[in-house]
Protein backbone atom coordinates (compact mmCIF):
# COMPACT_ATOMS: atom_id res chain seq x y z
CA UNK A 1 0.00 0.00 0.00
CA UNK A 2 1.53 3.19 -0.84
CA UNK A 3 1.50 6.88 1.31
CA UNK A 4 -1.44 8.34 -0.60
CA UNK A 5 -3.26 4.90 0.49
CA UNK A 6 -2.61 4.79 3.90
CA UNK A 7 -3.06 8.26 4.39
CA UNK A 8 -6.93 7.77 2.59
CA UNK A 9 -7.37 5.26 5.01
CA UNK A 10 -6.95 6.89 7.92
CA UNK A 11 -8.75 9.72 7.07
CA UNK A 12 -11.95 7.11 6.67
CA UNK A 13 -11.06 5.74 10.16
CA UNK A 14 -11.39 9.53 11.46
CA UNK A 15 -14.21 10.34 9.45
CA UNK A 16 -16.01 7.07 10.66
CA UNK A 17 -14.87 7.70 14.52
CA UNK A 18 -18.56 8.64 16.10
CA UNK A 19 -16.12 10.16 19.23
CA UNK A 20 -14.47 12.19 16.40
CA UNK A 21 -16.25 16.46 16.54
CA UNK A 22 -18.32 16.77 12.75
CA UNK A 23 -16.20 19.56 12.20
CA UNK A 24 -12.51 17.42 12.34
CA UNK A 25 -15.06 15.09 10.22
CA UNK A 26 -15.73 17.73 7.94
CA UNK A 27 -11.93 18.68 7.13
CA UNK A 28 -10.82 15.24 6.87
CA UNK A 29 -14.09 14.26 4.11
CA UNK A 30 -12.62 17.34 2.65
CA UNK A 31 -9.22 16.71 2.52
CA UNK A 32 -10.03 13.33 0.54
CA UNK A 33 -12.20 15.38 -1.64
CA UNK A 34 -9.26 17.89 -2.78
CA UNK A 35 -7.18 14.67 -3.06
CA UNK A 36 -9.37 12.72 -5.33
CA UNK A 37 -10.44 15.79 -7.52
CA UNK A 38 -9.42 14.58 -11.25
CA UNK A 39 -9.64 18.26 -12.72
CA UNK A 40 -6.11 19.20 -11.07
CA UNK A 41 -2.54 18.55 -10.91
CA UNK A 42 -1.33 15.76 -8.08
CA UNK A 43 0.79 18.37 -6.61
CA UNK A 44 -2.41 20.92 -6.73
CA UNK A 45 -4.39 18.63 -4.84
CA UNK A 46 -1.31 17.27 -1.81
CA UNK A 47 -1.23 21.06 -1.22
CA UNK A 48 -4.74 21.54 -0.64
CA UNK A 49 -5.63 18.74 1.53
CA UNK A 50 -2.61 19.58 3.14
CA UNK A 51 -3.60 22.67 3.77
CA UNK A 52 -7.15 21.43 5.02
CA UNK A 53 -5.45 19.11 7.96
CA UNK A 54 -2.81 21.51 9.06
CA UNK A 55 -5.74 23.78 9.71
CA UNK A 56 -7.60 21.62 11.51
CA UNK A 57 -4.83 20.18 13.24
CA UNK A 58 -5.08 23.13 15.40
CA UNK A 59 -8.38 23.04 16.95
CA UNK A 60 -8.41 22.46 20.81
CA UNK A 61 -11.49 20.35 20.86
CA UNK A 62 -9.54 17.74 19.18
CA UNK A 63 -9.14 14.39 20.98
CA UNK A 64 -5.05 13.29 21.06
CA UNK A 65 -5.56 10.55 19.06
CA UNK A 66 -7.11 12.07 16.27
CA UNK A 67 -4.21 14.49 16.46
CA UNK A 68 -1.71 12.18 16.13
CA UNK A 69 -3.71 10.43 12.98
CA UNK A 70 -3.96 13.91 11.55
CA UNK A 71 -0.64 14.26 11.28
CA UNK A 72 0.34 11.18 10.42
CA UNK A 73 -2.34 11.43 7.08
CA UNK A 74 -0.43 14.66 6.53
CA UNK A 75 2.90 13.74 6.79
CA UNK A 76 2.08 10.27 4.16
CA UNK A 77 0.03 12.85 1.93
CA UNK A 78 3.68 15.14 1.88
CA UNK A 79 5.67 12.02 1.25
CA UNK A 80 3.58 11.12 -1.42
CA UNK A 81 3.48 14.41 -3.32
CA UNK A 82 8.02 14.47 -2.61
CA UNK A 83 7.45 10.68 -4.57
CA UNK A 84 4.88 11.62 -7.63
CA UNK A 85 6.26 15.22 -7.65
Amino acid sequence: MDDLEQALQILASISADGTVPKNIKRAADEAVERLKRKDQGFSVRVNAATAVLDEISNDPNMPFQTRTQIMQAAGLIESAGRKKG
